[in-house]
This record gives C-alpha cells, sequence and structure tokens, in this order.
C-alpha cells in the first residue's frame, strides 16, 4: 500500500518537478549575474533536491524504472571511492578488498551508486567516534537449494557485495526492522529512516537479495547478491547537445496531456532549432500528424495518457510513417510501464524530470536510430 501511494505521488510530482526545473535551469543560463539569477539558481538547486526526494519514493515503491546492463562492479567502486569516503566522514577509514577477476553484473550505475553511499552514511551514523568501512566483492555459484531457500534467489551466477563496519553492532529487534520505511535507531533529528529501506527496493528490483548480520559489539555486515552476467560492460559515449549540433531541419510531434511538460518540451525544441507541433492526446495527436506539412521525424510523447497510450500512438504513427522515431517519457513507474500497455523492448526513454542537457542528448539520440528497415 505504501509502494502504490509513493509511485502515485511520485508521478505527479515529477510532472510537477518537470516543469520547474526545465526553466529555472533555461533563467539561470539566460539571466545576467545577479539577484535574479541567484534566485533561478536557489529555484534549480530545490527543484534538483526535491526530484531527489521523489525517486527515493520510487524506490521506496520498488517501481523506479532501472536502465540496468551489464556493470563492471569493482570499476563502478574504484570510481565512488571519494565519495564513499566522503559520506563515511573523515573519522574513519575506507577499505577495498575486491575480487580480480569479477563477473559483470546486472545493474545500473546510479542504483549501485545509491546503494553504497546510504550504507556507508548508515555506517557513518553507527560509528560516531570513527570505525572501519570495508568493501568486498566476490564471485559466488550457490547451489538450487541454497539460492531458492536460503538467499531467496533464481539460481544462476551471482555476485556477493560485502559493505560491513566496525560499529557496535545492532541488536536482534533493530535487525529485523532494518528495511522498513521511516524504522530508525538515530535521533528523530537525524534522517528519515528512508535509507536502508531504498537499498532494499533497489536491490530487489534488480533481482537481487540483500542480509544483514550483527551481533552488538561485533560490527554489521550487508550483503548484497547481484545477478552476474558475460554480457560485455560498455560505456555510452555523451551526445552533445546545443542548437548547432541537434536540430538539421527534423520535426518533432510532442504528445503530453500535462500542459506544463509538454510546453516546456515544446520550447526546449524549438530553442534547439526543431519544428514543432503539439497535441493533449493521442487522439487529437493522429490529427495533428496528418496535418503537417512534411512527415514528423520524432514522436515525443507521454506513456500513460487518457484513452489511447503512448505506445499505441506510436504503433499507429509508424504504421503511417515507417521510418518515424520515437522517444518516450515518463514521471510513471516500472510497474505500471512494464505491462502491455507500456514500453516496447529497445526503447528510447527519458524519466521526468529531466535536465535540458539530457533532454537534448535523448532527442538527438532518437533521431540517429536507425530501425531494420533503414
Amino acid at each position: 500500500a505504501i509502494g502504490r501511494l509513493a509511485g502515485g505521488v511520485a508521478h505527479d510530482f515529477n510532472n510537477l518537478l518537470t516543469t520547474i526545473q526545465g526553466h529555472a535551469e533555461r533563467l539561470v543560463s539566460q539571466m545576467p549575474d545577479g539577484d535574479c539569477q541567484n534566485s533561478a539558481q536557489s529555484i534549480l538547486v530545490a527543484s534538483v533536491s526535491a526530484a531527489v526526494r521523489t525517486r527515493q519514493l520510487l524506490l521506496l515503491s520498488r517501481n523506479q524504472v532501472n536502465e540496468a546492463g551489464a556493470l563492471d562492479l569493482n570499476m563502478a567502486i574504484e570510481e565512488l571511492r571519494f565519495v564513499i569516503g566522503e559520506a563515511l566522514g573523515e573519522r574513519s577509514e575506507l577499505v577495498l578488498d575486491l575480487t580480480y577477476p569479477i563477473k559483470n553484473v546486472l545493474a545500473d550505475r546510479s542504483s549501485i551508486e545509491q546503494v553504497l553511499l546510504n550504507i556507508a552514511a548508515n555506517a557513518r551514523d553507527a560509528m560516531p567516534e570513527g570505525g572501519r568501512l570495508r568493501i568486498s566483492t566476490a564471485n559466488r555459484t550457490p547451489t538450487a537449494e541454497d539460492a531458492i531457500q536460503t538467499l531467496d534467489l533464481e539460481p544462476g551466477e551471482y555476485v556477493c557485495l560485502t559493505i560491513a563496519d566496525s560499529s557496535e553492532g545492532i541488536d536482534a529487534e533493530a535487525r529485523r526492522h532494518l528495511f522498513e520505511p521511516f524504522f530508525t535507531t538515530n535521533d528523530a533529528t537525524v534522517g528519515e529512516g528512508l535509507g536502508l529501506a531504498i537499498v532494499y527496493g533497489i536491490v530487489h528490483s534488480l533481482g537481487g537479495s540483500i542480509f544483514v548480520s550483527s551481533q552488538p559489539g561485533n560490527g554489521t555486515r550487508f550483503d548484497v547478491y547481484l545477478r552476474a552476467t558475460k554480457t560485455t560492460a560498455t560505456t555510452e559515449t555523451a551526445v552533445t547537445t546545443g542548437a548547432t549540433a541537434g536540430a538539421r531541419g527534423e520535426s518533432v510531434l510532442v504528445v503530453d496531456d500535462n500542459s506544463g511538460v509538454r510546453e516546456l518540451a515544446c520550447t526546449l525544441l524549438e530553442s534547439a532549432g526543431y519544428t514543432v507541433a503539439a497535441a493533449t492526446d493521442a487522439l487529437r495527436a493522429l490529427a495533428v500528424a496528418r496535418a503537417m506539412a512534411i512527415p514528423p521525424d520524432l514522436l515525443l510523447t507521454d506513456v500513460i495518457m487518457p484513452g489511447m497510450s503512448g505506445r499505441e500512438l506510436a504503433e499507429k504513427l509508424r504504421d503511417i510513417y515507417p521510418r518515424l522515431r520515437v522517444l518516450f517519457m515518463s514521471g510513471y513507474t516500472n510497474n505500471i510501464l512494464s505491462d502491455p500497455n507500456g514500453l516496447p523492448k529497445g526503447m528510447h526513454f527519458i524519466q521526468k524530470p529531466f535536465t535540458v542537457e539530457d533532454f537534448q542528448a535523448q532527442v538527438q539520440r532518437a533521431l540517429r536510430h536507425q530501425y531494420p528497415e533503414d
């Protein structure tokens, strides 16, 4: 029930934050230095902070859209060494004990970063006088019986990420509630009690499991099992953004029932030099597309709309314009997007709220997409 409520609230906030964050970012970039720009910057900072909280709600509901792929876990940990140390605090020591070679895992870097930082922050609070946090990795292939009965996992190959601290540990009663939303052993003024609940949601959304072992006086240890994959980890090259690199005479059809998001998207596209048409729903979009002087090159559409979904609209327009590219956007969550009316496999997708830079990059990436018949 909490997850459903969190997901619904997060969707509405994502639409609002898309409008606030997008316009604030444009103001910051266009205003001269001074009090007005400082005010716009404050709005932008607050909206980004609110977007982080919204993502926490999505993770809490275990409905965050994960773009999981093959990830080199050791490399991700090494790259995050500094920020983990910052989260841990200067009083404590960070020790890495990584196994090489390590199998790639099915995960996205941002989720792993959230797991590591949340557990590190939890360790920092548990070691106010300082201590040691050890992060280690190991390849694991549990037996089918252990996987199902003990680890609550599908049989297969896994990588175990272990994060152990030297705190005073926690008692059995606290361990039973450790992953519950809003549960905390800290003072009410410290934290929100969401950190470990979010970790639990992330790990399970990635098809893994997490276990905690601790006894008073002997520290606390988290064992995170992540699914291994034989796929090679790759890093996607960033796309250059801006009006010069973006528009080459292409036309974009924008469809979103939220007026703020629709108007922002049109403004960003027009400022980058694209020809833009817009519609409030799928039925109007079909009429608008037919009335356009030239066929649209890109459909930018919300996923869930009254009446016809974004996916259905894309299929109908692709029947008319086979070379049409499609970029979906949504503030909704994974359980809704993964149903039959959600997103097709191999989609181009951008999560609300988005930055101006990411938006322009995703538009260019979608326009460059090559369909088999091309």
